[in-house]
Protein backbone atom coordinates (compact mmCIF):
# COMPACT_ATOMS: atom_id res chain seq x y z
CA UNK A 1 0.00 0.00 0.00
CA UNK A 2 0.75 3.92 0.03
CA UNK A 3 3.73 4.07 2.47
CA UNK A 4 3.01 6.10 6.16
CA UNK A 5 2.35 10.08 6.26
CA UNK A 6 6.20 11.38 6.33
CA UNK A 7 6.02 15.03 7.89
CA UNK A 8 8.73 16.94 7.07
CA UNK A 9 9.59 20.33 9.82
CA UNK A 10 10.32 23.31 8.52
CA UNK A 11 13.76 24.10 9.04
CA UNK A 12 25.78 42.96 1.65
CA UNK A 13 23.14 42.08 -1.17
CA UNK A 14 22.24 43.52 -4.33
CA UNK A 15 18.92 46.16 -4.21
CA UNK A 16 16.16 47.21 -5.93
CA UNK A 17 14.52 50.58 -5.84
CA UNK A 18 11.23 51.08 -4.36
CA UNK A 19 8.53 53.45 -4.77
CA UNK A 20 9.02 54.74 -1.59
CA UNK A 21 12.88 55.26 -2.05
CA UNK A 22 14.19 52.49 0.03
CA UNK A 23 15.98 49.95 -1.45
CA UNK A 24 14.84 46.17 -1.05
CA UNK A 25 17.77 43.56 -1.00
CA UNK A 26 17.03 41.56 -4.42
CA UNK A 27 15.09 38.32 -4.21
CA UNK A 28 17.65 36.33 -6.57
CA UNK A 29 20.33 37.29 -3.62
CA UNK A 30 18.21 36.23 -1.00
CA UNK A 31 17.71 32.89 -1.99
CA UNK A 32 21.32 32.46 -2.81
CA UNK A 33 22.46 33.71 0.44
CA UNK A 34 19.40 32.09 2.79
CA UNK A 35 19.98 29.15 0.84
CA UNK A 36 23.48 28.79 1.57
CA UNK A 37 22.79 29.08 4.90
CA UNK A 38 20.18 26.45 4.64
CA UNK A 39 22.56 23.79 3.43
CA UNK A 40 25.17 24.71 5.72
CA UNK A 41 23.00 23.76 8.41
CA UNK A 42 21.50 20.76 6.85
CA UNK A 43 25.16 19.18 6.08
CA UNK A 44 25.91 17.96 9.30
CA UNK A 45 23.01 15.97 9.86
CA UNK A 46 21.88 15.16 6.13
CA UNK A 47 26.02 14.79 5.22
CA UNK A 48 27.87 16.44 2.11
CA UNK A 49 25.73 14.58 -0.24
CA UNK A 50 22.66 16.65 0.07
CA UNK A 51 24.95 20.29 -0.73
CA UNK A 52 24.23 18.60 -4.77
CA UNK A 53 20.83 19.31 -4.51
CA UNK A 54 21.65 22.85 -3.70
CA UNK A 55 19.13 25.07 -6.55
CA UNK A 56 21.24 25.72 -9.56
CA UNK A 57 21.59 29.28 -10.91
CA UNK A 58 18.94 29.00 -13.46
CA UNK A 59 16.88 27.81 -10.46
CA UNK A 60 17.11 30.73 -8.13
CA UNK A 61 16.33 32.83 -11.26
CA UNK A 62 13.04 30.81 -12.04
CA UNK A 63 12.53 31.32 -7.94
CA UNK A 64 13.05 34.67 -7.88
CA UNK A 65 10.66 35.34 -10.65
CA UNK A 66 8.10 33.51 -9.14
CA UNK A 67 8.67 35.51 -5.52
CA UNK A 68 8.22 38.68 -8.01
CA UNK A 69 4.73 37.28 -8.97
CA UNK A 70 4.09 36.36 -5.21
CA UNK A 71 4.43 39.71 -3.88
CA UNK A 72 2.58 41.52 -6.66
CA UNK A 73 -0.27 39.18 -6.63
CA UNK A 74 -0.47 39.02 -2.79
CA UNK A 75 -1.76 42.43 -2.98
CA UNK A 76 -4.35 41.53 -5.05
CA UNK A 77 -5.78 38.36 -3.89
CA UNK A 78 -5.11 36.63 -0.73
CA UNK A 79 -2.20 34.07 -1.13
CA UNK A 80 0.46 34.20 1.33
CA UNK A 81 0.59 37.15 4.40
CA UNK A 82 2.20 39.81 3.77
CA UNK A 83 5.76 40.22 5.23
CA UNK A 84 9.24 41.57 4.18
CA UNK A 85 11.25 40.21 1.33
CA UNK A 86 13.31 38.48 3.43
CA UNK A 87 10.60 37.27 5.52
CA UNK A 88 8.88 35.80 2.06
CA UNK A 89 11.78 34.14 0.93
CA UNK A 90 12.64 32.61 4.49
CA UNK A 91 9.13 31.44 5.76
CA UNK A 92 7.98 30.07 2.09
CA UNK A 93 11.10 29.18 -0.39
CA UNK A 94 13.81 28.05 1.87
CA UNK A 95 11.14 26.04 3.84
CA UNK A 96 10.36 24.32 0.43
CA UNK A 97 13.48 23.96 -0.61
CA UNK A 98 14.71 22.00 2.13
CA UNK A 99 12.26 20.03 2.58
CA UNK A 100 12.26 19.20 -0.69
CA UNK A 101 16.17 18.06 -0.21
CA UNK A 102 15.26 16.24 2.55
CA UNK A 103 12.95 14.23 1.30
CA UNK A 104 15.00 13.72 -1.92
CA UNK A 105 17.57 12.06 0.46
CA UNK A 106 14.60 9.32 0.71
CA UNK A 107 13.24 9.01 -2.70
CA UNK A 108 15.48 7.05 -5.62
CA UNK A 109 17.33 9.96 -7.14
CA UNK A 110 16.75 8.08 -10.58
CA UNK A 111 13.00 8.52 -10.37
CA UNK A 112 11.38 11.16 -12.32
CA UNK A 113 7.70 10.85 -11.68
CA UNK A 114 5.07 13.10 -11.16
CA UNK A 115 4.53 15.22 -7.80
CA UNK A 116 1.26 16.01 -7.01
CA UNK A 117 0.31 19.11 -4.91
CA UNK A 118 -2.62 18.78 -2.62
CA UNK A 119 -4.47 22.03 -1.84
CA UNK A 120 -1.50 23.93 -3.89
CA UNK A 121 -3.09 27.91 -2.96
CA UNK A 122 -0.10 29.74 -4.00
CA UNK A 123 1.98 26.65 -5.40
CA UNK A 124 3.85 25.95 -2.42
CA UNK A 125 5.75 23.61 -2.77
CA UNK A 126 4.63 22.76 -6.51
CA UNK A 127 6.06 25.32 -7.83
CA UNK A 128 9.19 25.64 -5.74
CA UNK A 129 9.65 21.87 -6.89
CA UNK A 130 8.99 22.82 -10.69
CA UNK A 131 11.63 25.45 -10.24
CA UNK A 132 14.09 23.41 -8.65
CA UNK A 133 13.41 20.25 -11.13
CA UNK A 134 11.61 21.25 -14.23
CA UNK A 135 11.75 18.20 -15.84
CA UNK A 136 9.71 16.78 -13.44
CA UNK A 137 5.68 16.55 -14.03
CA UNK A 138 3.87 18.14 -11.42
CA UNK A 139 0.27 18.45 -10.56
CA UNK A 140 -0.74 21.45 -8.51
CA UNK A 141 -4.39 20.49 -7.46
CA UNK A 142 -6.33 23.74 -6.39
CA UNK A 143 -10.55 23.73 -6.21
CA UNK A 144 -10.62 28.27 -5.75
CA UNK A 145 -10.54 29.97 -9.23
CA UNK A 146 -8.25 33.09 -8.19
CA UNK A 147 -5.75 30.60 -6.60
CA UNK A 148 -6.01 28.78 -10.23
CA UNK A 149 -5.45 31.60 -11.87
CA UNK A 150 -2.55 32.75 -10.33
CA UNK A 151 -0.71 29.09 -10.60
CA UNK A 152 -1.93 29.61 -14.55
CA UNK A 153 -0.13 32.61 -14.53
CA UNK A 154 3.32 31.24 -12.97
CA UNK A 155 3.59 28.32 -15.24
CA UNK A 156 3.27 30.28 -18.07
CA UNK A 157 5.39 33.47 -16.92
CA UNK A 158 7.97 30.69 -15.33
CA UNK A 159 8.25 29.00 -18.78
CA UNK A 160 6.97 25.65 -16.11
CA UNK A 161 5.85 23.10 -19.54
CA UNK A 162 5.80 20.15 -16.85
CA UNK A 163 3.25 21.72 -14.75
CA UNK A 164 -0.20 21.20 -14.89
CA UNK A 165 -3.18 22.63 -12.84
CA UNK A 166 -6.12 20.82 -11.86
CA UNK A 167 -8.57 23.08 -10.66
CA UNK A 168 -10.88 20.85 -8.27
CA UNK A 169 -10.80 19.27 -5.17
CA UNK A 170 -8.39 15.75 -4.45
CA UNK A 171 -11.83 13.80 -3.87
CA UNK A 172 -12.72 14.68 -7.54
CA UNK A 173 -9.53 13.56 -9.37
CA UNK A 174 -10.16 10.56 -11.11
CA UNK A 175 -7.16 7.94 -10.46
CA UNK A 176 -6.22 8.23 -14.70
CA UNK A 177 -5.39 12.08 -14.00
CA UNK A 178 -2.67 10.83 -11.26
CA UNK A 179 -1.53 7.81 -12.94
CA UNK A 180 2.26 8.55 -13.29
CA UNK A 181 2.29 10.20 -9.45
CA UNK A 182 4.27 8.71 -6.89
CA UNK A 183 4.84 11.62 -5.09
CA UNK A 184 1.51 13.33 -2.91
CA UNK A 185 2.49 15.93 -1.19
CA UNK A 186 0.37 19.18 0.83
CA UNK A 187 1.99 22.01 2.61
CA UNK A 188 -0.02 23.73 5.52
CA UNK A 189 -3.60 22.53 4.53
CA UNK A 190 -4.50 20.55 7.88
CA UNK A 191 -5.34 17.12 5.05
CA UNK A 192 -3.46 14.66 6.91
CA UNK A 193 -6.87 12.26 6.94
CA UNK A 194 -8.04 13.42 3.58
CA UNK A 195 -4.69 12.78 2.05
CA UNK A 196 -4.02 9.40 3.41
CA UNK A 197 -7.69 8.55 2.23
CA UNK A 198 -7.78 9.65 -1.02
CA UNK A 199 -4.05 8.34 -1.56
CA UNK A 200 -4.69 5.16 -1.54
CA UNK A 201 -7.55 5.51 -4.09
CA UNK A 202 -5.55 7.65 -6.74
CA UNK A 203 -1.96 6.48 -6.62
CA UNK A 204 0.25 3.41 -7.60
CA UNK A 205 1.44 0.90 -5.24
CA UNK A 206 4.58 2.25 -4.80
CA UNK A 207 4.05 5.94 -3.47
CA UNK A 208 4.85 8.55 -0.85
CA UNK A 209 2.34 10.87 0.93
CA UNK A 210 3.86 13.58 2.57
CA UNK A 211 2.19 16.26 4.44
CA UNK A 212 4.84 19.45 5.29
CA UNK A 213 4.00 20.56 8.86
CA UNK A 214 5.20 23.66 10.66
CA UNK A 215 6.44 23.56 14.24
Amino acid sequence: GVSSKYRVLSTGLKGVAMDDGITAPSFESLINNQAAELFEKLTPKYGKDIRALFPSPKSIATLSQYAELLERWTTKIDLVAPSSREMLVSRHLIDCIGAWAIIQQHLKRQTKDAVLDVGSGAGLPGLVIAALEPSRPLLLCEPREKRCLFLEEARRKLGLQSVQVLRKRVEEIRPEEVVAVSVCITRATGFSDLLLKESRRLLKRQAWVIEMATE
